[in-house]
């Protein structure tokens, strides 16, 4: 039997720059992609992410994307030097933005991270979201200089550059969402798909969605707990019940992988 062909792992760095079109498209080629939208679905890759951005736990970078073939955005992308100690192999696609536009793209989502956190503040899965975006993009790589459009744009930037030293050139792709299939299938040596290139990246549509399943989660384990304390009330077999749901809950908060 012929031994299936282990690519090497495809790290996009890029931040408001068609995160998610980038995503539908490697897709669309085959490959298996993490980004936002995964880790948002555990809380322990939260963790993961938040405790390696505060140093508190160095990540097991390898592990925690076994079985993935690529990457997009955050929070993978502001890790350069994991990423690519990581997979040494790893071909780079630098996705890039007109400077203005980026910065007010990047304000936007700022605003709207704070204000869903002010909304939502008693949900723990939001709670463990902004911890982690705060961790990894507002405290930790912008140093809390949000508003700097000069040191946000350097900060992205000095990412890309940190990308150009660790890997050769032809193992480097800077690619627009906007130059569409030809250059990027040539680039990863697969055929051109007979479709439009997608351009999804529209309100994070698909972090949005992943969200709401998420929280979909936590409210059907809570909503259960409701049930169990109005079935049987404030008894013995109640907490007995209880206890166990909390055992598996917790065991399910702890997995690794999405």
């Amino acid at each position: 039997m012929k031994t299936p062909v282990k690519h090497p792992l495809v790290f996009c760095i890029g931040f408001r720059c068609g995160s998610q079109s980038m995503k539908y498209a490697l897709k669309r080629l085959g490959y298996k992609v993490y980004g936002m939208g995964e880790v948002v679905q555990y809380y322990s890759h939260l963790d993961i992410w938040h405790d390696h951005a505060r140093g508190r736990r160095k990540a097991d970078i390898a592990q925690l994307l076994e079985g993935y073939g690529a990457t997009v955005g955050q929070p993978c992308m502001f890790f350069p030097d994991d990423m690519l100690a990581a997979f040494p192999d790893a071909l780079v696609i630098i996705n890039s933005r007109e400077p203005a536009a980026w910065f007010n793209s990047y304000r936007r989502f700022v605003e709207t991270i704070g204000k869903v956190r002010r909304l939502l503040w008693f949900i723990p899965r939001i709670r463990a979201v902004h911890r982690t975006l705060s961790a990894v993009v507002f405290d930790g790589c912008m140093a809390g200089h949000n508003d700097d459009q000069a040191f946000c744009v350097a900060t992205i930037g000095g990412l890309q550059v940190r990308a150009r030293k660790l890997v050769p050139p032809e193992r480097i792709l800077v690619f627009p969402v906007s130059d569409g299939w030809q250059p990027l299938c040539r680039f990863l040596g697969v055929p051109v798909p007979d479709e439009p290139f997608p351009h999804r990246n529209r309100n994070e549509n698909e972090v949005k969605a992943r969200i709401g399943l998420a929280l979909a989660k936590d409210v059907g384990w809570f909503g259960s707990a409701g049930l169990i304390l109005y079935a049987f009330g404030p008894s013995w077999t109640s907490g007995v019940i209880l206890a166990a749901e909390l055992v598996i809950w917790l065991r399910l908060y702890r997995l690794r992988s999405a």
